[in-house]
């Protein structure tokens, strides 16, 4: 997930965030538990839940009924279900995600019309902290 986010922000040049449940069930949910005023902060987030199919039971249920309580809300969910392809390690299953993971970035990046290998922004703070060593 941390990998995912990371590819969002550098590639796809949208903001991006991540973190683990059981955690995210408590202080981070609260967030979307919007009201008029704050509706529209919610609408702009898409969280994507990534499921293995080695997650503990309850921790897939917390990501099945969080998704229902988002929705709920008119916050788009994607559940993105990892499985291992027959005849493949563990391994495989990490690098083929993480190969998902760009391609999501790379056509973030190209519906958004940034260029994903440039980073300027990135280049300016190297450049604006160089000035205040």
């Amino acid at each position: 997930a941390y990998n995912w986010k990371i590819k969002f922000n550098e590639t796809g040049k949208i903001p991006a965030f991540y973190n683990v449940f059981s955690e995210q069930n408590h202080n981070e949910i609260e967030g979307f538990d919007s009201n008029q005023n704050t509706a529209k902060l919610s609408e702009n987030f898409h969280p994507i839940f990534l499921i293995d199919e080695n997650d503990h039971p309850q921790i897939k249920s917390r990501m099945t009924v969080l998704a229902k309580l988002l929705e709920s809300r008119g916050v788009d969910v994607t559940l993105f279900n990892i499985t291992i392809n027959e005849g493949h390690s563990v391994y495989s299953k990490i690098f083929e995600t993480l190969l998902v993971a760009d391609y999501a970035a790379l056509s973030l990046a190209m519906q958004y019309g940034s260029d994903p290998e440039q980073v300027p922004l990135i280049e300016n703070f190297k450049k604006e902290i160089k000035k205040t060593v």
